[in-house]
């Protein structure tokens, strides 16, 4: 066999065993559900006196059923809707004192778990392009409800629901405003964020996400407010080690210099949530993020039963109120 072919077999097939390799490390990053986690205490809308929660389910692709929440405190309620996209882990439950926030100030919020996670089907999250399907479903079945039809609708999204928030706006659905708090830029780069096996084999990780979910493996949230004719408020932690802002919310500044209907704000001293105080978002990190998994996997039984009981729930839901207010008025105005 002439030598150039040799290297040319040699060359196909490391490319062929990168990508195999690749697609099965995907898979299994994602091959999993995540649900709420049986040790730690959630937040229903029992806690909040007066907080109705209609439940509401809805199908998404490929064909699983969502379920979900419509939140709202009915004696001050206006017709506005906020649709909001949890983050990756547990599903909206744990951001049960954030949705009571924006019920509280009027809104009704429609809440609901993504594919493979807490009260919704599939056996797996699939992957993060995953949650822009998802909202895009959600949207569908908000505006298919009657009471809903002709009126404002916002969204709100932490984290990957703030990815799906981005993803949403150049969908011809009806956004009034958006708020997105820590997004992410691109998929295959967050993914080597999270494992540096990913960030060697990223055009592989690229050409995998494209394989199950088709364009949107390469849509990045930069290119989606650059084109976006939706008013948009970006939101990031000076100090956000999961999503850091030099190559997620700065790039956004960029894309968008000539995009006005774009705003930006970085709040500092805070990490990846920065609707947290500094002092609960440091309780969580402490005594939930960094143990859990030592706990789960490690410690004695008795020691992992004195932690879990010792968790101080008064301190995980303690807020921003500059942020949240800043939030508010930036729904509230015009």
């Amino acid at each position: 066999m002439e030598p150039l072919l040799v290297v040319l077999f040699a060359f196909l097939g490391a490319v062929i065993a990168c990508f195999l390799l690749t697609f099965l490390l995907v898979r299994l990053a994602f091959n999993r559900r995540n649900d709420n986690h049986p040790r730690l205490r959630y937040f229903t809308s029992g806690d909040f006196k007066g907080l109705s929660a209609e439940p509401v389910s809805f199908y998404t692709k490929p064909r699983n059923r969502l379920r979900g929440f419509i939140y709202c405190y009915p004696e001050n309620r206006n017709q506005e809707l906020i649709l909001f996209s949890h983050g990756i882990g547990a599903g909206h439950q744990a951001y049960m004192h954030f949705i009571e926030e924006f019920a509280r100030a009027g809104y009704v919020v429609f809440a609901y778990d993504n594919t493979g996670s807490q009260c919704s089907e599939g056996k797996s999250i699939r992957g993060f392009p995953q949650a822009a399907i998802d909202i895009e479903y959600a949207l569908r079945f908000i505006e298919a409800e009657p009471r809903y039809a002709g009126q404002p609708k916002y969204l709100v999204g932490h984290s990957l629901g703030a990815y799906a928030v981005l993803q949403a706006l150049g969908s011809k659905h009806e956004i009034k405003k958006a708020i997105a708090i820590a997004p992410f830029n691109d998929v295959s780069e967050i993914m080597g964020a999270m494992n540096p096996v990913f960030r060697t084999l990223r055009p592989f990780v690229n050409t995998a996400n494209f394989l199950r979910f088709g364009s949107l493996a390469f849509s990045t949230s930069a290119k989606a407010l650059k084109k976006s004719k939706v008013p948009a408020l970006i939101i990031s932690g000076a100090l956000d080690p999961v999503v850091p802002p030099k190559t997620n919310f700065e790039v956004f500044k960029k894309a968008t210099i000539l995009n006005p209907k774009i705003e930006y704000y970085l709040v500092e001293g805070q990490k990846h949530n920065p609707y947290l105080t500094v002092e609960s978002e440091q309780y969580i990190i402490e005594m939930i993020l960094s143990k859990t998994a030592f706990m789960d996997r490690k410690a004695p039984k008795e020691v992992a039963e004195a932690h879990y009981q010792s968790i101080d729930y008064s301190q995980v839901g303690n807020h921003n109120p500059l942020l949240f207010k800043k939030m508010i008025d930036y729904l509230n105005r015009g």
